[in-house]
Formats: structure tokens, C-alpha cells, sequence
């Protein structure tokens, strides 16, 4: 966000019911929505 000229961070809490190290890849997939769902907030 630095790069773009963005001086204002986000506050992300996510619950699920998917338990830690279940293997359903459930952590990675959290990530990657996080980045989607920014990157859709800042137009890119």
C-alpha cells in the first residue's frame, strides 16, 4: 500500500469453522481472500 500512496491500513477479523490443521488448507484460503478483497477495495 506504501507503493500506491496509501497511508491507511485495514483491520481484518475472520472466523471460521474449520479447525486449525484440519489439512483443508484453510489458513492459505483465508489469505488469499484477504488479498482479493483489498485489492477489489483499492479498484486493482
Amino acid at each position: 500500500m506504501n507503493n500506491l500512496g496509501i497511508n491507511q491500513g485495514f483491520n481484518v477479523h475472520i472466523e471460521k469453522g474449520v479447525p486449525p490443521g484440519s489439512g483443508l488448507g484453510s489458513s492459505a484460503a483465508s489469505a488469499a481472500a484477504a488479498v482479493v478483497g483489498v485489492n477489489e477495495l483499492l479498484g486493482n
